[in-house]
């Protein structure tokens, strides 16, 4: 499947200071403040944090999903493939959603049309973007729906939403993505619905088919495990914006946000003596009320006074390795 991409000496994606508001003063809620990524091509980039720390919004913003009111991008620039998304005309943005860049929710069911049948709502992004005809576009719906491993596709294409368990759903929102052969995937949480059987058959799933179609990959998790066994790099998110940044192996390794540290100690290892969590203590603040300096402060066994005058930048570190924090622990 032949792919356009970007020049070589420029990443797939690159989001720049994206920042992203919902409501009006007093009451404004900075969902995400200037947040700055990119995604190289065939690239897999893991955004993790709490709920509530921006993920979600971020993606939607990428896409310019987020519903104006009472959400607002109010600044920053996300270029693909050199092109800023954001300053597209509404038609050209329609034109890479699901064709260019497509998106996984987080819950499939409610994502199909409940009046259409499956495989007819799969065609369609064929019949969209690539006006192909119509049974042309059904015969391919049929074989991706094969292609992610679902049995008796035929029988799957002519069936209803509420008729498919949620593994098949969501394996069939994995072929309607991947049907138009995009170059970026962003994926939300995708098997934060299913259980623990099925969410390792999806994660495998759409972990070789990235390898398989060369494919760039946005996953959005709150599971480090997922993360680690598909990312290349890892993007820790709090209080709206992103604190830590590095490969996946050295993030993993050399923590180097207490925040970071904190999410790694509170998941189960069963090599973590009687398997005891550390939990995290405190919660994510509100959107509308972050604290002055240092999000994190109120949460950080290692805060100190200047942690409450400034914010810290987020600098590198080590070479592709950036951190926000005044006191990192620089163990290399």
């Amino acid at each position: 499947m032949s792919k356009e991409t970007a020049r070589p000496d420029q990443p797939l994606l690159d989001v720049r200071g994206l920042t992203t508001v919902f409501g009006s003063p007093p009451a404004r809620a900075v969902a995400v403040d200037s947040v700055s990524f990119t995604i190289g091509r065939a690239e897999a980039l893991g955004l993790v944090g709490e709920s509530g720390s921006g993920k979600t919004v971020t993606a939607l913003s990428i896409l310019r999903l987020v519903a104006d009111p009472p959400g607002e991008i109010v600044g920053g620039e996300v270029f693909f493939k050199g092109r800023d998304l954001l300053g597209l005309d509404p038609g050209e943005i329609r034109a890479v959603r699901g064709n260019e860049i497509s998106l996984i929710l987080q819950e499939p069911a409610t994502a199909l049309n409940p009046v259409l049948t499956v495989g007819a709502q799969i065609a369609e992004a064929l019949s969209l973007h690539k006006k192909t005809a119509r049974r042309d576009a059904r015969d391919r719906a049929v074989e991706f729906l094969g292609r992610v491993g679902i049995p008796s596709p035929e029988k799957i294409a002519r069936s209803w939403p509420h008729q498919l368990s949620g593994g098949t759903i969501q394996r069939a929102m994995i072929a309607m993505a991947l049907i138009c052969g995009p170059d970026l995937l962003i994926a939300d949480e995708p098997t934060s619905a299913l259980d623990v059987t099925i969410q390792a058959q999806i994660l495998d799933l759409v972990g070789r088919l990235r390898q398989e179609e060369a494919m760039s990959l946005l996953l959005i998790s709150h599971d480090l495990g997922v993360v680690a066994g598909i990312c290349d790099r890892v993007a820790v998110m709090y209080a709206a914006e992103i604190v830590e940044e590095a490969g996946k192996d050295r993030l993993f390794e050399r923590p180097s946000h207490p925040y970071t540290v904190a999410l790694l100690r509170s998941v189960p290892t069963l090599s973590r003596r009687q398997n005891r969590l550390r939990p995290i203590p405190g919660s994510v603040p509100r959107p509308t009320a972050h604290p002055a300096g240092c999000r994190f402060r109120p949460r950080c066994p290692k805060a100190r006074p200047l942690c409450a005058e400034r914010k810290p930048n987020l600098e590198e570190l080590a070479p592709g390795h950036r951190v926000a924090c005044f006191f990192p622990d620089r163990e290399v």
